[in-house]
């Protein structure tokens, strides 16, 4: 007979809210008192606990992949400058827009995991049909 488990009911909502919160998942299973072993395990285990994980990473993960397709596109970011007198008064508002230009390692993530037949590092090549090398005995060197 095995070790009785540390998993209780309230585990699917606390993962919920600590993946909501932006942590990792040994950041979670820490949190939650487990291994990082075990943390896998219960997910298994437990469709409930993997359903909430799931739906506690989405909002995040969406968050900043959109952020990293900003990044990696460019976008305009409207402002608001304020001028304050001595005693912290604003006397003059300036509104006004500038242009975030792409950003050239956000662009390289995002075609390296995108698009990776295209962009990871290393190419392969495939090559069909046959290579013939022929050495003429009148060049070779003694």
């Amino acid at each position: 007979m095995g070790r009785r488990t540390k998993y209780d009911n309230t585990f699917p909502a606390r993962a919920q809210k600590l993946a909501q919160d932006g942590l990792m998942e040994d950041e979670i299973a820490k949190q939650l008192g487990v291994s990082v072993a075990t943390f896998a395990t219960y997910k298994n285990l437990y469709p409930e606990f993997l359903y909430a994980l799931k739906q506690g990473k989405a909002p995040i993960d969406d968050a900043v992949e959109s952020a990293l397709l900003r990044s990696a596109t460019g976008y305009d970011l409207d402002y608001v400058e304020e001028e304050l007198d001595a005693s912290g008064k604003v006397v003059k508002t300036k509104r006004g827009s500038t242009h975030v230009k792409p950003n050239p390692t956000s662009m390289i993530f995002f075609l390296k995991n995108r698009r990776p037949d295209k962009w990871r590092d290393k190419q392969e090549i495939e090559h069909s049909g046959e290579i013939k090398i022929e050495i003429d005995k009148d060049d070779e060197e003694v």
